[in-house]
Parts: C-alpha cells; sequence; structure tokens
C-alpha cells in the first residue's frame, strides 16, 4: 500500500486530503549504504532527483536507469523543476517507516513525503521504495524489480500532483493515468492490460 505525508507546515490543501502532518526524516540517516546516482539537477529540466538505497542489494546499473527513467516520467507529467530523492530500501527500513508514520507494522511497497510548504510549490520530496518488495512482486509478473521499482516511483508522483485512490473510482482514475504516462514512454499499459493487479493504497 502507498501512502502519502506532508510536511507540518503544509496548509489545508494536502491535509485536507488526509496527509498525515508529519515530515519525512532523513530517509538516508543511520544506513551506512551510499548513493547511487548524481543528485545534480537535470540539464534539460533543472528537476533534481538523486537515487540512494539503504539495507537492499541494488546494482548500481539499476540506480542509474531508475533515475534516468524517472526523469523521462516526471517531464511527461511536467514536472520540470524541484527536488525529489528516492530512497530504495529493504524490508527492514521500510517496516520502520511504516511504523514510524502510519502506526502500522510490516513492510509496505512505496511511502511518498511531500516536503513542500504549499503544494503549488516546485515538487519538493522523499520517495521510500521498497526494493523487497519489488523481488517479491516480479515473481509473479512479466517485468523486472527495477521496473515494479518504477512504477511504485511513479505512483509517488501522481499522489504528488494530487491524485489518490483511497475508493475504486479515484484508483481507476489514477491507474489510467498511470498507464497513459507508461504508454507515451514506450512502456505500454501495465494495469488496464492486467500486467499488475497489485492493489495500493491511497492518501492518509
Amino acid at each position: 500500500m502507498s501512502h502519502l505525508y506532508s510536511a507540518p507546515s503544509t496548509p489545508s490543501p494536502i491535509n485536507e486530503i488526509g496527509g498525515d502532518t508529519d515530515s519525512a526524516e532523513n530517509l538516508n540517516s543511520d544506513t551506512g549504504d551510499s548513493g547511487a546516482s548524481d543528485d545534480q539537477p537535470d540539464e534539460r529540466t533543472g528537476l533534481r532527483v538523486e537515487i540512494t538505497h539503504q539495507g537492499c542489494q541494488l546494482d548500481p546499473s539499476h540506480a542509474y536507469w531508475l533515475r534516468a527513467e524517472l526523469l523521462r516520467l516526471a517531464g511527461l507529467l511536467g514536472i520540470d523543476t524541484g527536488s525529489i530523492n528516492v530512497a530504495v530500501v529493504g524490508d527492514q527500513r521500510m517496516a520502520a517507516l511504516h511504523e514510524q508514520y502510519k502506526n502500522v507494522p510490516g513492510t509496505t511497497d512505496v511511502l511518498t513525503f511531500d516536503l513542500r510548504d504549499n503544494p503549488v510549490d516546485a515538487i519538493e520530496a522523499d520517495i521510500a521504495v521498497c526494493w523487497d518488495e519489488a523481488v517479491r512482486q516480479v515473481e509473479a509478473r512479466p517485468h523486472d524489480a527495477p521496473y515494479e521499482a518504477l512504477l511504485y516511483t511513479l505512483h509517488g508522483l501522481l499522489h504528488l500532483l494530487g491524485y489518490d485512490d483511497h475508493d475504486p473510482a479515484a484508483a481507476a482514475a489514477m491507474h489510467r493515468k498511470e498507464d497513459e504516462v507508461l504508454t507515451a514512454a514506450g512502456f505500454g499499459a501495465v494495469y488496464s492490460g492486467g500486467r499488475n493487479n497489485h492493489q495500493r493504497g491511497g492518501r492518509l
């Protein structure tokens, strides 16, 4: 299940939808693992994307691919400025974040932290993606773990743009948008074609 968290000073638009009033702690704290990609702004857009990993076996080539594809998907969504930190984590770290911010034990696939004071400002966010969950999920899917992690990250981006999936109609609209972006990027539809029937939660 995916969740969106807003910073303490975020005004009513996010909070009224249901965002928590907790801000994200530094997702890279106390991990000992290194960053996996360049965090300089993209020369074409000015969007800064950093991929780090903690407590999981993420090949550097996968990290670079994830960053490049995330920049492409963000561009298709009109996100061309701001800062996104994607922390690819293992079950242990994700379970700790899940319990800290949701008070729910156990791991999950993706947690999105909106760090903006105002939702109309440039994107500033942390997205935690569980690599162990991606590895498990692809056992029954026709794609690999890096692509599954990209799906989680895209889901987080859409939450940051105001999409929600608390009810079936909203979830269907969110999946349609995901398919639209994935098709435009050359990947093809995932949800409408039944390739990925894993139901994720919505905003808190």
